[in-house]
């Protein structure tokens, strides 16, 4: 079981990332996320950081269709999986 739990929970780290420390060839990806906008994220983060993957809205090119097509497979660091307290 945890063996099962431990394989899990590594798929999930090294397919996702997060949006707070993402660099522009991690967005690049994406669908829709070509180095303009991957540049764009860059920038906004820089100014105004993120608190939540929500904020990649007010990044130019990036409207709620493209938002929710990345979201899903976007983390932030607030819902990031500490493995350690799962492995003894």
């Amino acid at each position: 079981m945890k063996l099962l739990l431990i394989a899990s929970l590594l798929t999930t780290l090294l397919f996702s990332f997060d949006v707070k420390t993402a660099d522009a060839d991690q967005f690049l990806k994406f669908k829709g996320i070509g180095p303009v906008i991957a540049g764009r994220i860059i920038v906004y983060r820089q100014n105004h950081g993120f608190e939540t993957v929500d904020d990649l809205i007010k990044v130019k090119g990036i409207g709620p269709k493209k938002l929710a097509s990345i979201k899903r497979e976007i983390k932030s660091s607030e819902s990031s999986i500490n493995v350690s307290r799962y492995i003894n």
